[in-house]
Formats: C-alpha cells, structure tokens, sequence
C-alpha cells in the first residue's frame, strides 16, 4: 500500500515537473571564434525547438565567465521581438550580419534574425542562457 501511494506521488510530481512548450527551448549550436577570419560579422547561436514554437518573451543573455567582469552580462537578445516563431524544422539562427553568406546554405525552414552582438561575443569563458522576463 505504502509502495502504491509513493509511486503516485512519485508520478504527480513528474507530471508537475514536465517541461513545458517553452523547456522545448535549447542552445544546440555557438559559433563565437571563427577560424580564419574575423569574428564581427560571422557569429551565431543557434537554437533548437518545437517547429513554429512561439519565442514570445525569449531573450539570450551572453555572461562573461572570465576575469574581472565575470558575470557581467555582455549582451541581452530580445528574441520574441526579432522573431515571432522558431522555424518550421525547429531550428532559429541568431546571426550576427545578415551580409553572412554560409556554405552550405542555411535551410529555408530555419528562421534567421540579425542581433549585433556588441560587443563581439569573447572567444573566451562565456556563458549562454535562454530566459524568460528578463528586465
């Protein structure tokens, strides 16, 4: 009896705890030191979700994680306000020139908005989160 109550409870808290449409939500890809080049221009994140997810209210902070400014936040992305929705393969690219050109060519599915990173984001310790609310 006692084993069936624990593993209701057990079950009601997996329930509570799913994630939600937005925990659908990840940082799959960071291009922040390019070879060969410079990196004004040619970096991104690319984020991975439910197809046509809504990114109302999403931003993507860069922390710095090194030095004397750690935990400073170098750059704060409105993305619900560059982009209604995630792609419809479930992928959003947040570039930092729209002049990029890649090879091989981006998806057509994939949704691509321009954010300046400014300053440039470190080729060093840096953190990425995805939020909510952020003010």
């Amino acid at each position: 009896m006692h084993r069936a109550i624990a593993a209701g409870i057990f079950a009601v808290c997996l329930l509570l705890c799913a994630p939600t449409a937005w925990g659908a939500l990840v940082i799959n890809e960071i291009l922040t030191n390019v070879p060969n080049g410079g990196d004004n221009g040619n970096e991104y994140v690319e984020i991975s979700g439910n197809a046509s997810e809504s990114l109302s209210n999403v931003w993507l902070l860069v922390i710095d994680d090194d030095g004397a400014a750690n935990g400073t936040i170098l750059n704060a992305v409105n993305i619900g306000a560059l982009s209604a929705t995630v792609g419809t393969n479930g992928l959003l690219l947040v570039e930092d020139a729209a002049s990029v050109s890649w090879s091989p060519a981006q998806n057509g599915a994939t949704t691509r908005v321009v954010s300046n990173f400014a300053p440039d984001i470190p080729n060093i310790a840096t953190c990425f989160a995805l939020v909510t609310s952020f003010t």
